[in-house]
Parts: C-alpha cells; structure tokens; sequence
C-alpha cells in the first residue's frame, strides 16, 4: 500500500474531488443567494472552449499545463453550478399563517415529550380564502402533538395538518447551526400541529420507495430483538451496533462510550461493514473453488452486503461504505489485480457528491473518510514503527495502529464538532474490537434462529453476559481518572490549520525537509495565533438574550435557558427580568412596584401599560415576535405616549442585552 501523500494527489480522481468539492464550499458558503447563474454559466463554457482549445495543442508542454488547469475550472464551475441548482430546489415562498397541507410521512416519527417529530414530503397545500390548491413538493419537519385519538403516524401514510410552516431557525443555546443542518438534509420548514389538528390515512400506504421498504424491514427486526428477551441495556446496544436504532440508548451508556472513545461503535458504518464483509468471505470461501469461483464470490458477498444494508434501512453511513467496497471489489475483479484504495476512496467520495453535494458538510461524511483516508496514509507508518510477534501481539500492534491512525486524521473534526478528546482511545479501541466481532455474530444468530424458541433461549443467555461484560468494560475506561478532555474544541479554520500541522509533521518525520519544517513551524504559530483571538474573543461580557417566548444567558460559548425562581421573575447576572404570559390584572400586587430591569411580554399576555407600570418599575419593555400585530403596535403606541423605553423582537430574531462582568 503506497502511503506517499505527495504521489497520491496526482491520481486524477483526487484533482476532481477536491475540484468539484472547492465549487461547493464556493456555492454554499461564499456566493450570495443573489448571485446571477448566466455569470457561473458564461465561466464554464468559457473553461470549456480553454479545455478544447488546450487539447488540440496538447503536443506542447505548456498545453498539457493549460489542459489540466481548465479541467479543474470545469468541475469547480461545475460543482457550483449543480449545488446552486440543488439548493434552488429548496427554496419555496412558505404562506405567512396556518393552512391545511396534505404530505406523506417519509420515515417512523421518532418520539419527543409530547410530539411525534415527523419528516414529511408535503404535497400541496389548500387555501380557503383564495380557493386556490398550491402544489409544493417540499420535505419539511413537523411536530405533531400526540393526541389519544390519532395513532402514531406510519411509515408511507398520508397525514393532512393544520399548521404554520416557516423555515427552519437556529435558536441561541444551540452551540451549531441548526437551521442549516436541516437545510442540508432536505428539510425546508418545521411546524407544529396541535392535539386535533392533524389526521392520519388509515388505509395501507402504497407505492413505497426502496428506502421505507428497508426502513419497514429495519423495524420489524428491530420487533423481533424486543421480543428475544435480551437486558434493556443489552438490547439498546445491540439495537444501535446492529440495526442504528438509538432511540433506546441511555445518556449514560453514550456518554461512557464517547468518554471511552469508541462511539464510532454505536453508529453502524465502516467497522461494522469491515466485520459483515470478513464473516462473509469466511462463510462464501467453498465458491472460490468452483469453476469462475471468485466472480460467485464477489457477487455473493456483495449482494449479502448489500442485503445487510437494506436491513438496516440504507442509512447513510452504511451505504457510503458498501459503496466503497463494491468499487474496490469489483475494480479488483475487472482489472485482474488488486485495486488501489487510494482510487477507490476518491471515486466514491466524487460520485456520492456527485449525487447530493451537500454530503460535503455532513459531520458523518466528514469523519467516514478522513478515518479512511487517515488509515491508509498513517497505518504503514505505525505499524512500521511497531515491533512484530506471535498471532497475539500482531493482532495488539495491528489494532494500535491503526487506532492511531484513524484517531490523527479524525482528530481535527472531533475538536471541531465535539469540543471532546478521549484520552484512553487506544485501550477503549483494543478492548472493543475483539467483542464486537462476537456480539455481531451473536446478534445476527439471535435473529436467525427466532423461530427456534429453545436454541435461541441459550443464544440470549450467552449474549446476555457477553454484552453485558462489553457494556461494563466500556463504562470502567469511561470512569478512568482524566478519561474525557473537555473544552477542546477549536474553529472549522483551526481545524484546517490542525490538518495542516498533522500532515506536514508526517512529512517531515518521514523525509525530514526543511521545507516541510518551514511550513509545520509557521501551521503552529498561525494555529496559537487563531487559538489566541478565540480566548480573546470568549472573554467578551456575558449576554442576556430574549428569544421565542424564552430567556437566555450566554457566556462565552455557553448559553443556558433561565427559569423562572418564582412564577415570573428571572434573575442572571444581576439582572432582573420579568416574564409575562398571562393576563396581568389577575395579578396581586403589594403597595410598592415590583422593581424589575427588563420586562418580556409574550403570547397570551393580557393587559396594557398601565396595568404594567402598576405591578412593576421596569427599565425597558421587550415585545416578543409571539404577541399578535395589534397589541404589539397599541402597546408601542402607549410606551411612545409615556415615554417609555420598549424594543419589538422581530420574528426569529435575538434581543441580545450584554451585561458587566462581576468580579468577586
């Protein structure tokens, strides 16, 4: 395995890639929404006459320079172009008040404290008022308030709501974006549906894609587990390593195993695929002595791959990771030889983004193959710094190995989305690898000999033991002294700087250059540098932040929902906020004011200034977006009247109010 960074970027997969992947970020995160297609469209065909153009010179060495630059300029321009076009296809003009839609629910509602959160493609819309149906064909997310009347909604089943659709809106305590983490995911409005407002189609769904009947499939193995008598605890583990279901998963069962380093377990990707594909060339090895034996055996496991894939509802990662397999295998089958990974890595990455560009800023894709791509850079250079053995210790050194390797090119990310380190990866890692195989093995005979009721009874009972050891052993690294490094968490540029330092580090360790030294010292104090501004940056004062009805206070990166110490006072910072949702008059008052700093009306308010200035002595006034347009503008009209100070909070906005910090 050729694991030269430098040689690899010439193969022409990974010029495209990184082409076609450049037009992305360029559509997504630095064109405006305005900017005019024929522009981008006038600079493709204009790389295109300059590839043409090149090509027929290309007996010259400055041609064959200028063919290669408009290639690239091609897939970029490309790129941008196709990810412009997919992202017009969620734009959609939302009716600004409640109407009645008609959708079909797309995958199960997962289950919240009082809604089913349903992903449903929305097929039009009525509107009375005009007698107009309006087509839409957009997938949007809605929270349906259960109600005891209505089941749960299917897979596949039409569903008519009654509700307000807006686009999606990132509130200020989530550290991430949320509103474009749906955006990329196809999701271009939420809504909420109250008790009564929304009905489900009773009759049996037809016409169901590939993706529902595997999501069907998934959700009757995941009955079939429930009902095999496996531990709650063992069963959410199972469950999740298995099938991907990780609603049964325990706070402190994710926790333990993000703090033992092995989440990557949970999610059913790469590794679990790894152990299907060696389970099955084991059990498919008697085809490789049959007459055109290895084409049987390619296509046997690749369609068992395949098979397990639909099982588990063709979720993302693991379709990413059968597609990298079926290129490698059926490129080796073709070819007559081994296929180099390095050109199945960049070949499927370029067709997945290809199909959905916006797969480029999935945190799931991300970490799927920079693992890859670390293994297969930094795996021969660990291991050869590792000694041999006997079968034993080259298992340990093998497992080592390539731990570090996956945990040096992930190591970015992690920091990045997670702002965690486990400390005790490798242990966590060697421990975990052995077990999975068997409990996968054990998992997959528990379902297989279900309709055996007293072979599986000594299934169950062994696989009992075996996962509960698995869950034990896991929860005992996670409780190690230092186990889990908090507040680590650095910006995308730091990464990138952090992606910088970690290749040119392999580099010089590797060839020893003092240029590649040149460009590792200058990545480290640019990387101190941007870690510097952010410590700046986080000890800005302390903010209270009004939001949807809601009271916030941020520090730094952190931002917590304030609660009410009485039934409406919340105090933070040495700021004193009153929240009112009711009708005022009903309250009792002694003979002083109650002396407030900010007072934060919101639907279902009831009152006027004067009743306010009654019950309270309050510095501003703050007018939630939730308050009807009426009252929002008799209550303004009262404050410019009296002189009082007031802001309007406009929909989905943020009142920020920064406040001194206190030094005690």
């Amino acid at each position: 395995m050729n694991s030269n960074f430098p040689s690899n970027i010439t193969y022409p997969f990974f010029r495209l890639m990184i082409a076609f992947s450049a037009g992305i970020f360029i559509s997504d995160r630095l064109l405006p929404d305005s900017f005019p297609v024929w522009i981008l469209l006038a600079a493709l065909g204009s790389s295109f006459v300059g590839l043409f153009l090149s090509y027929f010179h290309s007996q010259k060495f400055y041609s064959r320079k200028c063919f290669g630059v408009f290639v690239v300029l091609v897939f970029m321009f490309g790129g941008t172009i196709w990810t412009d076009w997919r992202a017009q296809q969620l734009q959609f003009n939302w009716p600004e008040k409640s109407l009645l839609y008609e959708g079909t629910v797309l995958e199960y509602p997962s289950l919240t404290d009082k809604t089913y959160a349903c992903k449903v493609y929305v097929e039009k819309y009525y509107d009375d008022s005009l007698r107009l149906v309006t087509p839409v064909h957009r997938e949007v997310l809605l929270y349906a308030v259960r109600d005891s009347l209505e089941d749960r909604p299917d897979i596949g089943a039409k569903l008519q709501f009654y509700a307000q659709l807006e686009p999606p809106s990132t509130p200020p305590y989530l550290s991430f974006d949320y509103a474009r983490y749906l955006y990329y995911r196809g999701i271009t409005a939420t809504g909420l549906a109250y008790r009564g407002h929304w009905k489900v189609d009773t009759t049996a769904p037809e016409d169901l894609t590939c993706r529902q009947y595997a999501l069907q499939c998934r959700e009757k193995l995941a009955d079939r587990l429930k009902c095999s008598g496996l531990f709650p605890e063992v069963l959410a583990v199972t469950s999740a390593l298995l099938l991907g279901e990780k609603e049964l998963l325990t706070e402190d069962i994710k926790t333990a195993f993000n703090a033992a380093g092995v989440s990557h377990v949970l999610a059913i990707s790469g590794l679990h695929i790894g152990i299907i594909y060696f389970i099955l060339s084991l059990v498919l090895r008697p085809l490789l002595f049959l007459p055109a034996g290895k084409w049987l055996h390619t296509i046997g496991v690749l369609f068992a791959l395949w098979f397990f894939a639909f099982l588990t509802g063709l979720v993302p990662s693991v379709v990413r990771a059968v597609c990298m397999t079926t290129a490698y295998l059926l490129s080796s089958l073709l070819i007559g030889q081994r296929s180099s990974t390095w050109h199945v890595l960049y070949l499927t990455a370029f067709l997945m983004l290809v199909y959905q560009p916006f797969y480029l800023f999935d945190v799931g894709f991300q970490l799927s193959f920079a693992a890859v791509f670390s293994i297969l850079l930094f795996y021969p250079f660990f291991r050869s710094k590792l000694p041999s053995g006997n079968t034993l210790l080259k298992y340990l050194y093998d497992t080592i190995a390539v731990t570090l390797a996956a945990q040096v090119g992930t190591f970015p990310l992690i920091c990045c989305y997670f702002g965690t380190f486990p400390l005790y990866f490798i242990i966590g890692n060697i421990f975990v690898a052995p077990l999975v195989v068997l409990i996968i093995i054990l998992a997959l005979l528990v379902l297989v000999v279900s309709y055996i009721p007293i072979v599986q009874c000594w299934i169950v009972l062994c696989f009992n033991y075996l996962s509960t050891f698995f869950v034990n052993g896991i929860s005992f690294i996670a409780s190690l002294p230092y186990a889990n490094i908090v507040n680590v968490g650095v910006t995308p540029l730091q990464a990138v700087f952090l992606f910088i330092i970690l290749f040119t580090a392999y580099q010089f360790c590797r060839f020893h250059r003092p240029g590649t030294l040149i460009v590792l010292l200058l990545g480290l104090n640019l990387f101190g540098l941007l870690k510097w501004r952010q410590t700046v940056a986080s000890d800005a004062s302390p903010r209270i932040l009004f939001y949807n009805r809601e009271v916030y206070y941020q520090n730094g990166s952190n931002t917590e929902q304030l609660v009410p110490y009485n039934a409406f006072v919340l105090s933070r910072g040495g700021v004193l906020t009153g929240k009112l949702s009711e009708d005022c008059r009903n309250l009792y008052t002694e003979k002083t004011p109650l002396q407030l700093d900010y007072l934060f009306l919101c639907r279902g308010f009831k009152g006027d200034l004067n009743d306010l200035k009654r019950l309270f002595v309050f510095k501003k006034l703050v007018m939630d977006a939730s308050l009807p347009v009426s009252q929002q503008m008799r209550l303004a009209e009262q404050c410019k009247n009296s002189q009082t100070d007031y802001v309007s909070i406009e929909k989905n906005a943020v009142y920020a109010v920064p406040i001194k910090k206190q030094f005690y």
